[in-house]
């Protein structure tokens, strides 16, 4: 069975199933970075929906309508799961 050496700080390939194994973990490293940051982003989104729904708890219909909005469509737009946002 061969393995990899050590020479002078290089490593030398002597296993040519090293490079697939090197190739097939820095895959799976990216795939896992990349999972988490869009995880941090669906987070992010949550925190920040959940802000805006305590916001508007405390206004008023007349709040509403000096935004030309209704209860009905913010209603809608703030129970959008937060993978639509």
């Amino acid at each position: 069975m061969m393995r990899n050496r050590q020479m002078r700080g290089s490593l030398i390939m002597t296993d040519p199933g090293a490079r697939l194994t090197n190739s097939f973990s820095l895959r799976i490293r990216r795939t896992l970075a990349g999972a988490l940051q869009t995880v941090t982003v669906w987070r992010k989104r949550a925190r920040e929906r959940a802000g805006d729904r305590r916001m508007l708890s405390y206004m008023t219909d007349r709040d509403f309508a000096d935004m030309r909005l209704t209860r009905q469509r913010l209603s809608s737009e703030i129970n959008k799961p937060f993978w639509r946002s």
